[in-house]
Formats: structure tokens, C-alpha cells, sequence
């Protein structure tokens, strides 16, 4: 008997199941892993052009299917990412129509202002409000947990603006916000360099002490020092004798970092006399690229 169109053997996803990772299409694995087989052998190509959580793609790696996925939201592409890795032995799949640069970063706020919230939100290496819903955020786009040392590890709130114009005003919302959500630190992520009244407005929310750590309770981030792969608070202020050690031996004169020592002020605001820091008049004109995929691909290629 052939097999039929109405599968019985297979039970729907429920919320307590291993698999669920909080789509509300999301399809059993089983139930893919079966087509997959019935309609194709290993080594032919599989597309799934709606990939969402990545159910196809993870059937289809399994049965040594190559396969594209494709969808249209930063945050898809980031859970099929966690998802392979977990699943698949830390495998890391390419994945083309992210922004690498900075005109790339451009081009996507100016096509969408919350895929580029998105975007940013996973740059710091976090996740999003609401499971990256539209809505009222409050001021507040996105969480990320901040490793300190070993044992210490620090929730921070994360705000994304991707305007043209923006001044003190966001740094004093995201102040309030991180309040509200009871996030200690929050972290400012812009598009654009912040201004000196913004450092300002950063430096007046103070420090905030850890065990071993005193930290800015506020930092701005720009998109072009994160995409040079910076991190949210890469230099913490260490409160123990090591610590202090460690930032000593940290902060010998060196070249790069006499060069560099300018730009920390922006990073780490510290009361104080800010300076600009270097490029600071330097502006870089949002393009629009014709050759920049609307769409994100991600894909796998084995040798034959």
C-alpha cells in the first residue's frame, strides 16, 4: 500500500517538547525528515524559501541533503544558526545578505528600521524584546548578558537607533528604560558617531559595582566599532588588587593604544573632559546597493 497524504503516525508539536523553539508553524522534525526522504535521494539540493525556524534545513543536513534556506528576518537566520550548532556539532553555516559593512548597515535601515534593530541586537551578541515582535519596546530593543569575569555575569539593557539626528535625549530614555526593566547597565547602540552631549548624558548615569568590577552603567557602541568587532564593555574597571594588576599591565603606553586612547573615551564615558574622537567629522553617506540581497541565504556545500 502506497504511502497516503493524511499522516496519523506522527504527533503535532506541543509546548513541552524538546524540538519547540517558539514558532507557532513550527513543524515536527519527523514529519520533514519523511518528505525529505520520499521526494529526494542524499546529495540533491533542497530550498526551503521560508525557513523560519529551520526545520527543513535541519532534516535535510541530517539526511546529507545539500540545502538553501531563505528568509526574510534577522532573527530567523539567528535561531537556525543556534539551532545547527547545537544540533550539529557547532556547525556554522555561511550566510550571505547580513551586513558586514558599514554601507551594508545603511542599507538596511533605510529598508527596515526593526530588521535593523534586530540585526544590532544580535551584534552585541543578545536577544530581543517581545521574541523580536513590533511593538512598544518602552526604549528597551534587547537583552544581553555581559561576562565579567569567570563567575560574574551582568544583565544589560540594549537600545538601537539607527536615526540620522539624535542627541542626549536617547541616552536619558535608555537611562529611564534600563530603570524600569531593572537591567543595572544598558548599552546605546548607534548608527551614527554620538555626539558630545551625548558622552555626556552616558557619563552622568555613573558606575556600577560588582564583586570584583566597577563599570559605566551606560555605554554607546557605534555599529562601525562593533562590526571592527569591539564588544560591549571590553575593558571593565577591576575593583580586587589582581584586577588591578591586570588593568595596570592593560594600560602600558603602546602605540596602537596612544592611537586608539581617544576613541575609549566614547566607549567608556568617564566624567571628564570628552574629546572627539578621531573620524569623528568624518561622514559616511547611507547608499542604497542594488547587489545588497533584500533576502538573507544561508546554505550548505559538501565536497562531492
Amino acid at each position: 500500500m502506497l504511502v497516503q497524504d493524511v499522516i496519523t503516525d506522527i504527533r503535532p508539536m506541543h509546548n513541552l517538547t524538546r524540538e519547540r523553539l517558539g514558532y507557532p508553524t513550527q513543524k515536527p522534525l519527523s514529519l520533514l525528515e519523511r518528505i525529505i526522504s520520499a521526494s529526494s535521494k542524499p546529495g540533491d539540493l533542497v530550498l526551503d524559501p521560508f525557513c523560519g525556524c529551520g526545520t527543513a534545513i535541519d532534516a535535510s543536513h541530517r539526511l546529507e541533503r545539500e540545502w538553501i534556506g531563505i528568509d526574510v528576518t534577522h532573527l530567523a537566520i539567528q535561531v537556525i544558526e543556534d539551532r545547527m550548532d547545537r544540533e550539529h556539532n557547532g556547525y556554522k553555516p555561511p550566510v550571505i545578505g547580513r551586513p558586514t559593512t558599514l554601507e551594508d548597515a545603511y542599507n538596511l535601515a533605510a529598508r527596515s528600521r526593526h530588521q535593523f534593530e534586530l540585526w544590532a541586537v544580535w551584534l552585541v551578541k543578545g536577544w530581543p524584546t517581545a521574541n523580536g515582535k513590533k511593538g512598544a519596546d518602552r526604549g528597551i530593543d534587547g537583552w544581553v548578558h555581559i561576562k565579567l569575569g569567570r563567575d560574574e555575569t551582568v544583565k544589560a539593557a540594549v537600545s538601537v537607533k539607527s536615526g540620522e539626528n539624535i542627541g542626549p535625549a536617547v541616552v536619558r530614555d535608555l537611562i529611564g528604560a534600563q530603570q524600569n526593566g531593572q537591567a543595572p547597565i544598558g548599552v546605546l547602540v548607534t548608527l551614527k558617531d554620538p555626539t558630545k552631549a551625548m558622552v555626556e548624558a552616558a557619563s552622568s548615569a555613573g558606575f556600577y559595582k560588582t564583586t570584583n568590577f566597577i563599570i559605566p552603567r551606560v555605554q554607546i557602541i557605534t555599529i562601525k566599532a562593533l562590526l571592527e568587532g569591539r564588544r560591549a564593555y571590553d575593558a571593565p574597571h577591576f575593583t580586587t588588587a589582581t584586577g588591578r594588576d591586570e588593568a595596570r599591565k592593560a594600560s602600558r603606553p603602546t602605540k596602537e593604544r596612544s592611537r586608539d586612547r581617544r576613541q575609549q573615551e566614547i566607549l567608556f564615558p568617564i566624567p571628564g573632559d570628552a574629546k572627539e574622537p578621531p573620524g569623528q567629522s568624518e561622514e559616511v553617506s547611507p547608499q542604497v546597493l542594488d547587489d545588497v540581497p533584500y533576502y538573507m541565504r544561508v546554505w550548505r556545500r559538501t565536497a562531492r
